[in-house]
């Protein structure tokens, strides 16, 4: 009996001893619970704090590419003065003949020749009753697709501002507008004073080649054009030249190398500007029902005449599409290959920069170019080419 309580005195008191025991280990774990919620809360604002200076690393990258980018703008804007500085297109003289719109002309063609890429402007704004419309010409030189500045050929001055005619910010262009377009513009601008940017109505054309502009005359007025005469002048050189005769060859082999369209165009450009014309090479891309890429060349003939009316005259530049594979090759040819029907053959002016090679791609994936169905490029000079035109298609994409 005895031995019997002693035992159950020990028992009790090892019950008591592991009881205690337990509540010792529960208060521990307790505690150790409420440290690993501290330091899951520490590690949660640590990874805060990461996830906060990952974001402030790719803010500071972004402001360095930003800086970057920039100092390279600025870099070409100051490579850009230094070449008008030391340009002498500004130094010519306007005379009767010469005016700042060949002044401009000129100018695009010499920051061309320096490797840029230039666009030309007329732009218009609202003058008085006895003189509707003053206009002054600009060169547009561009940096990229989104950054261009514009340039006044009489002094060389960069005079992107002085356009932002309802100061946005930007600068608001009209590209390569048609006869059409432009007068209406020409009508609403002299009814209200307003532009396509504030007072400013600017019109942007790839090329000094690729303006078509006829001159304003109120309603009413008579004007007297000496367009007929030129045009008939061309159609007699044309009729005069024998390119058109010259046998077409298909490519049979380095022996019996082929004349076909490049070759046509290109002794016809000879040809013309040896008898004073100005003439570039354009080369056309579609595809036919069939799917399948399709290339030609045709030359497009510079023309300047006058319109003379009571408000004075005007010296009007334009152009004209010739096939030089027609017997004979006479004939304006815009509207065969006018895609968008805007009354004139639109051209990638600058096709040696990425642009255009980014055009040609998207032409290839869409099978739509910049003038419709087709997708056209325009050189000054055949030897401009700066591809091999008998393998009809130009150099692979080149990404900017």
């Amino acid at each position: 009996m005895g031995a019997g309580i002693g035992y159950g005195v020990t028992y009790a008191v090892q019950i008591s001893n592991l009881q205690s025991q337990i509540e010792s280990y529960k208060s521990q774990v307790s505690a150790l619970q409420s440290d690993v919620e501290k330091y899951k809360s520490e590690v949660s604002a640590l990874q805060s704090q990461v996830s906060g200076l990952k974001s402030d690393i790719e803010s500071y990258k972004s402001q360095i590419a930003d800086l970057k980018s920039e100092l390279a703008r600025l870099g070409w804007t100051i490579q850009l003065m230094t070449d008008l500085q030391e340009d002498q297109t500004d130094e010519q003289s306007l005379v009767p003949g010469y005016d700042e719109g060949h002044l401009a002309r000129d100018l695009e063609d010499s920051l061309e020749e320096l490797g840029y890429r230039v666009g030309y402007l007329v732009v218009f704004q609202y003058g008085s009753t006895l003189q509707p419309l003053q206009w002054e010409a600009l060169v547009k030189v561009y940096y990229s697709n989104t950054f261009a500045v514009l340039v006044d050929p009489q002094t060389d001055r960069i005079v992107t501002r002085d356009y932002d005619g309802n100061n946005d910010g930007i600068v608001d262009t009209l590209l390569n507008p048609g006869v059409n377009e432009v007068s209406s513009r020409w009508d609403t601008l002299v009814a209200t004073g307003v532009g396509n940017d504030g007072k400013y109505l600017l019109l942007e054309f790839g090329d000094y080649d690729e303006v078509q502009l006829v001159q304003y005359v109120p309603p009413g007025q008579p004007q007297e054009s000496t367009y007929p005469e030129v045009y008939a002048k061309l159609k007699s050189d044309l009729a005069e030249d024998k390119t058109d005769e010259n046998e077409y060859k298909k490519d049979e082999g380095p022996d019996k190398p082929n004349y076909d369209c490049d070759d046509y165009a290109r002794d016809l450009e000879r040809a013309l500007e040896a008898k004073g014309y100005r003439v570039c090479i354009k080369i056309i891309w579609w595809f036919d029902e069939k799917g399948e890429e399709k290339g030609h060349c045709i030359v497009n003939v510079h023309l300047r005449y006058q319109l003379i009316s009571a408000a004075g005259t005007t010296v009007v530049d334009t152009s004209v599409a010739i096939e030089p594979q027609n017997k004979p090759c006479t004939e304006d040819v815009t509207n065969i290959y006018d895609g968008n029907g805007n009354g004139k053959i639109d051209a990638s002016i600058d096709p040696s920069k990425p642009k255009g090679d980014t055009d040609y791609g998207n032409f290839k994936k869409t099978g739509t170019g910049n003038d419709g169905k087709y997708y056209i490029r325009s050189y000054n000079n055949f030897k401009d080419i700066p591809f091999p035109v008998d393998q009809g298609k130009p150099p692979p994409n080149k990404q900017p």
